[in-house]
């Protein structure tokens, strides 16, 4: 007695095969939200420790987002930090979950905007035409997953006053994307 092969249809004709390889442009910015959202789900409630203590826990200048000449003469050269600090201590006091959210918001931002990045180096005239551009959307999620959970991140994500080092990943990646796009549309237009 013969047993039959089941077959499946996964011929790069096939249903699956369509939406694989162009996959709706939500998902990938879902599944970077998703799991650095679940990677780092067990730091909302970890305490201040180290240098929050005087970066946040008695840092006087953090106390009135009014005054922003006191966050600003607190540390000129991490102004931003400091007034993301005051407008967490406005909504929220000393709650470390605020503190930690925005935090891992940011990182999960600067993910995306890799996502963004390798997606955008793609249509480069140097690469518009190579193997690369075929595999795009996989390599470019999976370089966003990479960044968003790789431990070298911990540190930035979960160490509150380090918040500055994930502000600065975003603005340079997000600098860099932008600069590419300008560059992109003299090219095209």
């Amino acid at each position: 007695m013969s047993k039959k092969r089941r077959t499946h249809n996964h011929s790069p004709e096939s249903p699956l095969h369509r939406w694989l390889a162009d996959p709706p442009g939500w998902l990938a910015p879902a599944l970077i939200i998703v799991i650095g959202a679940v990677a780092y789900s067990n730091t909302f409630q970890s305490s201040f420790h180290f240098d929050d203590e005087t970066s946040i826990v008695n840092n006087p200048a953090i106390r009135n987002l009014g005054d922003l000449k006191a966050v600003f003469g607190y540390s000129e050269t991490r102004f931003v930090t400091y007034l993301t600090f005051a407008l967490n201590y406005r909504f929220g006091g000393l709650e470390v979950f605020g503190y930690h959210l925005f935090n891992i918001l940011v990182h999960i931002a600067a993910s995306v905007m890799v996502w963004l990045l390798v997606r955008q180096v793609s249509r480069t005239p140097a690469l518009r035409e190579s193997a690369f551009t075929k595999s795009t959307q996989f390599i470019s999620l999976l370089a966003a997953l990479l960044f968003v959970v790789h431990p070298i991140q911990s540190q930035a994500v979960t160490y509150l006053t380090q918040r500055t080092a994930s502000l600065a990943a975003l603005f340079y990646i997000s600098s860099v994307y932008l600069y590419g796009s300008a560059r992109l549309s003299q090219l095209s237009g």
